[in-house]
């Protein structure tokens, strides 16, 4: 077949294929493909690793199901039932159990509940949820791609996603929250692409409408992945930038009002879990204890050490100094945020050079390929974004790519894990590097086109 042809049977199969029969073909053929991998492993009734963060989100999941509340209880025997089957060890501090959690996000955890509560004690149901964002995020993905490059650009994606690209399978399995917040991120870059888009028109109502959608997806990403938060300054800052830019007239004051309804429903959305954080705790942790408690992890000689990636505290003996056995629970978690909280901005004041550097060290640490299908994607995604002129997409994926960075260079890197929300862009931008290098783009321009 030759270029010609190929380009005129993209352009045609593209007009003939409506946009929800692509969206359904592409999103089976995702969850066949990893589905069938996770089946011929094994690894859809295995218990997780018995160290880490899936334990413990698994803990809360099985505590809601049982109507213990939000908490976590490595001591309950239904719970460790299949752990002790699989020889598996688990291992938590005993202050944990049967205290209100004030680390994760609810999001999941409730998703979890909701699997044990219609399915028993397993582990598919949520492997199952998990599989459906990766999938239907990759379906979304096809749909945006296919209004920009046509239907050949799905055939790209399709294998890219799901066969290239490990981290769909890894966070297919893994009980985390990775899938879920590619999911919800996903919502939020659509709803983004719209805002801009809008804004580029100056389309005022629709501005405003998709403004308050867009706080409400950052919201449902806010509920799964708490440095999401961290996002929102350079969000915030591109929304107001672009609206004042493209405003006719009372520029800074519409530019505000666009900017304060964004801020304003992720506001009140998030309310009622910051609340609770606040009342639990008996102390201003809106988000929970885990960013306090973790800040020396962000700022410190240990992490200067390792260029930038997370080092666990408490496994250092960083909390031993402290004195605080005598205390309850949920005092002695309070007090062990402050203590790190303390130390960190101590150690800001009296390593200015080092805070600074460090920025960029985790940045570049989280960015770096960790694997030889990440460098492939990034290298794509590097050319689509070359490639693509200046536009509401290209200023969407910009304004996502310089909040993850952000939230890194304020945090910490654990080696690619945080950029992993941000799939949808990855991918679009990669597959579209490819096809404009082909000059399939069914003739529209490549950075142009969003979803309706």
């Amino acid at each position: 077949m030759s270029f010609e042809t190929l380009h005129l049977w993209n352009r045609r199969w593209t007009a003939r294929i409506p946009v929800f029969v692509l969206f359904f073909l592409a999103t089976v053929a995702t969850f066949l493909l990893i589905g069938g991998y996770l089946t011929l492993r094994n690894y859809w009734t295995v218990p997780p690793a018995s160290s880490g963060d899936e334990p413990v989100y698994d803990s809360i999941g099985w505590e809601l199901s049982q109507g213990n509340g939000y908490q976590l209880d490595f001591t309950n025997p239904e719970f460790r039932q299949p752990y002790d089957q699989a020889d598996r060890q688990l291992t938590t501090s005993t202050r944990d159990d049967n205290v209100p959690d004030t680390v994760r996000p609810p999001l999941f955890p409730f998703v979890i509940s909701w699997t044990n509560r219609l399915l028993g004690r397993q582990f598919w149901g949520v492997r199952l949820w998990n599989l459906l964002c990766i999938s239907v995020s990759t379906g979304i993905t096809a749909v945006w791609l296919n209004r920009r490059a046509g239907l050949l650009s799905i055939l790209l994606l399709i294998p890219l996603a799901a066969v290239v690209d490990v981290r769909t399978r890894l966070y297919s399995r893994a009980i985390l929250t990775e899938a879920t917040s590619v999911l919800t991120v996903t919502l939020m870059t659509l709803a983004l692409l719209r805002l801009f888009e809008h804004v580029h028109r100056g389309e005022l109502h629709a501005i405003y409408r998709w403004a308050f959608f867009s706080g409400i997806c950052a919201t449902l990403s806010l509920y799964t992945r708490s440095n999401i938060l961290l996002w929102l300054p350079v969000i915030a800052i591109s929304i107001g930038w672009s609206s004042f830019q493209k405003t006719q007239s009372q520029r800074l004051r519409r530019a505000a009002m666009v900017v304060g309804l964004f801020v304003m429903t992720i506001a009140v959305g998030y309310a009622p879990w910051a609340i609770r954080n606040i009342r639990v705790t008996g102390a201003f942790f809106p988000l929970g204890t885990q960013g306090a408690t973790q800040l020396s992890a962000a700022w410190g000689d240990e992490i200067w050490e390792s260029r930038g990636i997370w080092n666990n505290l408490q496994a250092q003996g960083f909390f031993d100094k402290l004195d605080d056995e005598a205390l309850p629970p949920m005092k002695h978690r309070v007090a062990q945020a402050q203590y790190s909280q303390s130390k960190a901005r101590n150690w800001i004041v009296h390593h200015p050079t080092k805070s600074v550097l460090l920025i960029p060290l985790k940045i570049g640490q989280e960015f770096r390929p960790h694997h030889w299908s990440e460098a492939v994607i990034l290298l794509l995604a590097t050319l689509g974004l070359w490639k693509m002129k200046p536009s509401p997409a290209r200023r969407t994926f910009l304004t996502l790519i310089l909040a993850a960075a952000f939230g890194v260079g304020l945090t910490w890197s654990v080696e690619g894990r945080f950029l992993v929300p941000l799939l949808f862009v990855w991918h679009s931008l990669a597959v579209s590097g490819l096809v404009s290098c082909l000059g399939l783009n069914s003739g529209e321009e490549l950075s142009s086109v969003t979803v309706n």
